[in-house]
C-alpha cells in the first residue's frame, strides 16, 4: 500500500517536472521570443506596444518581480512574467487558456498577473498618475477654457463598466444595467484626454453616482485635500466661482462638482447654453475611454 502511494507521488512529481521542462521547448513565449525581438512590427502586434516601452516597464519593475533559481527549478524570468500579463490584458484569455499556451500552472498564471500588476501600480502610478498640485489644476482649468470654453473646470468625470466573469457566490453584485457582469472604472480626465484620477473595482450593479459617493475622490473633496485652487472669477466677470469637476446627470451637485440642469423641465436659453458647453467639455472623458 505504501509502495503504491509512493509510486503515485513519484508519478505526480515527474508529471509536474515534465510540464515545467516542456515550457522552454513548447511554451508560447519561448517559441516566439526570438522572432519577436527581431521584428518590431510582430513585437507590436503581439504586445500592443513597441520594444522601447516594454523595456521601459521592465526597467522599473524587474527587481520587484525577480525570483531566485533553486536547485529544484528555474525561476520564471521577469520578461516572461510581463509577457503573460500583457497577453492576459490584450486577449482577455482565461488563466486556463494561458496556462496551456505558456506551459505554466493556472495558479502560477494568476499569481504572475497579480504580482506584475501590483509592481506596476507601486512603481509607476505615482509617476504617471500623481495627485495634481495647485499649479497643475490651474493649467488644466486654462486648457478647458481655451479648448472647450468652460471656465474653472479641472477635469471631466465618468464611469466605465469593464466586463468580467462573475466571482463564485457573488449573486447580482456585479450584474449591471446592460445585463453583463462588470466592475466599474471611475475616472477623471484632463483637457488633453489624460487620466489624472482613477478609482477601480466598484460593483457593476452600482450607478456612477453611487460609486462616486463611496469613492476616495469624494472623501478627498469633502476633506479639501486635493489642493484645488481658490475660487476665482471667470474672464469678463468679477464674481468668484469655484473650480469644478464636471459630470453627467448621474452625479450629484457639489461645490466642486458641476452637472447639467435637469432636462425634465423647461430650460431657459442661458441654462440650455450652459448644458451644451458642459456636455461638449465633458466629452473628453468619453473620448478618453474610447481611446483605451
Amino acid at each position: 500500500m505504501r509502495k503504491e502511494r509512493s509510486a503515485k507521488t513519484n508519478r505526480r512529481r515527474f508529471w509536474v517536472h515534465k510540464m515545467l521542462k516542456a515550457r522552454h521547448a513548447e511554451g508560447e513565449f519561448w517559441q516566439i521570443q526570438t522572432h519577436l525581438l527581431d521584428d518590431e512590427e510582430k513585437f507590436y502586434i503581439y504586445f500592443h506596444m513597441d520594444r522601447y516601452l516594454f523595456d521601459y516597464i521592465l526597467s522599473f519593475i524587474e527587481k520587484d518581480i525577480t525570483k531566485k533559481n533553486t536547485k529544484f527549478r528555474q525561476a520564471i524570468t521577469p520578461i516572461e512574467k510581463i509577457a503573460v500579463t500583457l497577453r492576459y490584458m490584450i486577449t482577455g484569455s482565461s488563466a486556463r487558456t494561458l496556462s496551456s499556451s505558456f506551459r505554466l500552472g493556472e495558479s502560477t498564471i494568476r499569481s504572475i498577473i497579480q504580482e506584475v500588476c501590483n509592481a506596476i501600480i507601486n512603481k509607476l502610478m505615482g509617476i504617471f498618475i500623481p495627485t495634481p498640485i495647485e499649479e497643475r489644476w490651474k493649467s488644466i482649468a486654462q486648457g478647458f477654457q481655451d479648448r472647450w470654453n468652460f471656465p474653472n473646470c479641472i477635469g471631466a468625470i465618468d464611469g466605465k463598466h469593464v466586463n468580467i466573469i462573475a466571482p463564485a457566490n457573488s449573486g447580482s453584485l456585479y450584474f449591471n444595467y446592460k445585463k453583463h457582469f462588470s466592475v466599474v472604472l471611475l475616472a477623471v480626465v484632463d483637457d488633453k484626454y489624460r487620466f489624472i484620477i482613477v478609482d477601480i473595482g466598484a460593483f457593476g450593479r452600482n450607478s456612477d453616482g453611487g460609486i462616486f459617493a463611496s469613492s476616495k475622490l469624494v472623501r478627498r473633496l469633502e476633506s479639501n485635500s486635493l489642493h484645488i485652487p481658490n475660487d476665482k472669477p471667470p474672464a469678463g466677470s468679477n464674481r468668484d466661482i469655484p473650480h469644478v469637476f464636471i459630470g453627467d446627470e448621474a452625479f450629484p451637485l457639489m461645490k466642486n462638482l458641476m452637472r447639467p440642469y435637469p432636462r425634465c423641465r423647461g430650460l431657459s436659453e442661458a441654462q440650455t447654453i450652459f448644458n451644451e458647453r458642459l456636455s461638449r467639455a465633458r466629452k473628453v472623458v468619453e473620448d478618453a475611454f474610447g481611446i483605451l
